[in-house]
């Protein structure tokens, strides 16, 4: 219970940092098409556009912060994302266009400045 407590905490601060600190072109939401239920990860979600594989190069070699890239958390990549009509793409363009975020392995002041370094890298 404490550690579901402590991450709890965690997932608080973060979300309450982006939120506050989120570009208009990027959607935290709690409830997003691409949110998993439980763990310790954030969805991220921006316009789609933005590919999240060269989002992520230009993070960690600008800014220094890592995030997984929602692409590789699709378990059908280059494919409708998995719905059952063949011709829609939107769940599979939602996570090509999303970053997931993990809060479980930073203390909260390493998770406070890589969170405004990944804000500060979308701005």
């Amino acid at each position: 219970d404490k550690l579901k407590l402590e991450y709890a905490e965690r997932y608080r601060l973060v979300y309450g940092l982006l939120k506050v600190g989120e570009p208009r072109r990027m959607k935290v939401r709690r409830n997003s098409r691409v949110r998993k239920q439980g763990g310790y990860f954030i969805w991220v979600e921006f316009p789609s556009h933005v590919d999240s594989d060269d989002f992520l190069s230009y993070s960690v070699e600008h800014f220094g912060v890592k995030f997984m890239p929602g692409g590789r958390c699709d378990p059908f990549p280059l494919s409708n994302g998995g719905g059952d009509d063949d011709n829609d793409d939107t769940t599979g363009i939602a996570i090509r266009s999303s970053a997931r975020l993990c809060f479980a392995d930073l203390d909260r002041d390493d998770l406070i400045e890589a969170t405004d370094a990944f804000l500060e890298a979308f701005r």
